[in-house]
């Protein structure tokens, strides 16, 4: 029968019905036998068992972020320097990157100061004040010879650049997605 007998009943009444003339019984052994004339007994199709709990899951929802509040996650430094090596057709690739807060209306809601942190923006602007974030990166890559000869190496930038910018916007619309999510139950 196998390591699922259910399943391998379930499989051999799909594909293998048994002639009206043989047997009216089913190959599945758990069943009852069932006569034509009682299927108008049997119930209407079940509702299907959902395998998660609304109420155990908005429970969860909460003390995940009761958590966040008490313990609030660690945000690496602003400024990255990363470096590949052992790539297929790259020679050198390295790079760095760095992250700076813009205030955006900086110039309207505080008007006697710049601000210098976070805090100090969000005591002149009155916690009404929105935060971008500018990010700045410089990468450096040199192909094998094959291909840092003119015609491919222009390929190679421009495969590169366009691989990036895209990562970028997919890291983009991540973030989006994230500011925009609610709690559940709310």
């Amino acid at each position: 029968m196998g390591v699922f007998p259910r399943f391998g009943g379930w499989i051999t009444q799909d594909t293998q019905q048994p002639h009206k003339a043989e047997s009216k019984r089913s190959e599945n052994v758990e069943s009852m036998p069932v006569s034509e004339e009682n299927n108008n007994n049997v119930p209407a199709k079940k509702k299907k068992k959902e395998y998660f709990d609304n109420v155990h899951e908005r429970k969860q929802d909460l003390l995940w972020h009761d958590a966040e509040k008490k313990h609030p996650w660690y945000n690496p430094p602003l400024k990255t320097k990363y470096k590949k090596e052992k790539l297929k057709f790259m020679k050198v690739f390295e790079g760095s990157y760095k992250v700076e807060p813009i205030y955006v209306d900086s110039e309207r809601l505080c008007k006697q100061r710049l601000p210098k942190s976070r805090e100090e923006y969000k005591q002149c602007s009155g916690g009404q004040g929105k935060i971008a974030s500018k990010v700045t990166m410089d990468q450096y890559f040199k192909p094998y010879p094959p291909f840092n000869l003119p015609p491919l190496s222009w390929f190679v930038r421009g495969i590169t650049i366009k691989t990036t910018k895209s990562l970028l916007k997919m890291v983009q619309h991540v973030a989006t997605r994230v500011r925009e999510a609610e709690r559940i139950g709310f």
